[in-house]
């Protein structure tokens, strides 16, 4: 994994280029809390996590103003619905739904409203569960795919995926948002990396929010690679100890390329 010696957090527009040298196919850039010039700790790690996956299209320069500007708004996202759906009226479950950025007072986004942004942008998705719908989530359950994944089955899926696609996976447990840019099988365990954007952004650090997570064959996690020098440049201990995928419910977006 090759790191920016130049990434200093906090400071507008900072941006690093992660080139995943285990697939050698995957470049994105990395966008932590409290950049461009919005402060937007404690409630923008979805919003980050939408910057970094469309900064695997070519030519990206969206800041999260601008994001938040475009895309907060129910009539926007309930017309791209439309459009995604290919259908003429909002459905009932979409209407009684607090979805959309305006109905929350912290502008909260999901994994929902990832893939609305991505068709919007021209950029095809999968929108699904894993083990069961997150109960304070504010998109409805009847937006995302009826088939819901158990772990394994997830695992099955993002080895495959990253096999064939380099897009980046949004993954969602309705507090912390995070990307999975890679997966390896390591025997019976399971490695996922994944890019955090719960940071601490007040301090300063060559390199932060990057880290590899060892789980087990039920999905627990076994361990991380964050030291403990690290761990207080994180905001939240939270975000990187809750990756565990046993029983515990998911909200899920994978890039799967251009539409």
């Amino acid at each position: 994994m090759q790191q920016d010696d130049d990434l200093i957090l906090g400071k507008p527009y900072k941006k690093t280029q992660i080139q995943n040298d285990k697939f050698q196919k995957n470049s994105f850039l990395y966008f932590p809390y409290q950049g461009d010039f919005v402060d937007d700790f404690g409630w923008g790690c979805a919003w980050r996590c939408i910057q970094m996956i469309l900064s695997q299209l070519q030519e990206y320069d969206q800041s999260l103003k601008d994001l938040i500007n475009k895309y907060g708004w129910r009539k926007v996202l309930e017309d791209i619905y439309l459009k995604l759906n290919t259908i003429t009226e909002i459905p009932e479950y979409l209407q009684d739904s607090k979805f959309a950025p305006e109905d929350n007072l912290n502008r909260w986004a999901e994994p929902f409203i990832t893939q609305l942004v991505l068709f919007d942008q021209g950029v095809r998705s999968e929108l699904f569960l894993v083990n069961l719908y997150p109960p304070s989530s504010n998109a409805p359950i009847e937006v995302f795919q009826k088939d819901i994944l158990n772990f394994q089955q997830f695992v099955a899926y993002l080895l495959e995926h990253f096999d064939k696609n380099k897009g980046l996976v949004n993954i969602d447990d309705s507090t912390y948002a995070m990307i999975i840019y890679g997966i390896q099988k390591q025997g019976n365990k399971i490695i996922l990396n994944i890019a955090d954007p719960h940071i601490n952004s007040n301090k300063t650090i060559n390199y932060i929010g990057l880290y590899d997570v060892l789980l087990d064959e039920n999905g627990d996690q076994l361990s991380n690679t964050i030291t403990e020098q690290e761990k207080q440049y994180y905001s939240y201990v939270g975000s990187y100890q809750g990756i565990q995928f046993n029983k515990k419910p998911w909200m899920v977006c994978v890039n799967k390329g251009k539409i």
